[in-house]
């Protein structure tokens, strides 16, 4: 039976059990690749779906709105009808925090709590796409991100 070259991955991660060292190195991206920083922005957006998701519980938003809205921002991929670029650009435009924060800081400067809940949910989509793996696009193809493990892939030493 052959293994695809994904199929490595997951029989290495299995491997990884019980071994502390071979755990930090497949974390770290491998033994080539020990600086990996791949790993870090997917904790990194963990962690903000985290906050964002207690900022919200906090501020009493309501979970129905939450879920309601909660896939909005990827409606965005609609650039993708045009073409690669377009699409790029509108799902990139969407998916970087510039917008929400910004969008927060209208909401705390005019004290409207509704439009806070609106930019934590916009937060939440984003950190839960970046924990996921999916990154901001390059106009290439769909599947190119700034979280694509090709775009991680550098040789220490050579």
């Amino acid at each position: 039976m052959r293994l695809a070259a994904d199929d490595s991955r997951s029989v290495r991660s299995w491997q990884t059990i019980g071994n502390p060292r071979r755990a930090i190195v497949a974390l770290q991206g491998g033994e080539d690749n020990a600086m990996n920083p791949r790993p870090l922005l997917h904790v990194e957006g963990a962690a903000v779906l985290i906050v964002s998701l207690l900022s919200y519980h906090w501020s009493q938003g309501s979970w129905l709105q939450f879920a309601l809205l909660f896939l909005l921002p990827d409606l965005s991929m609609i650039g993708y009808v045009a073409n690669i670029r377009v699409g790029a650009i509108t799902y990139n435009a969407v998916h970087t925090y510039v917008g929400p924060l910004v969008l927060a800081g209208y909401a705390f400067g005019s004290n409207r709590a509704a439009i806070v809940s609106l930019s934590l949910i916009w937060i939440a989509h984003i950190g839960l796409d970046r924990m996921l793996g999916f990154g901001l696009k390059y106009p290439t193809r769909f599947n190119d991100t700034h979280l694509n493990p090709d775009r991680h892939t550098l040789s220490i030493g050579n």
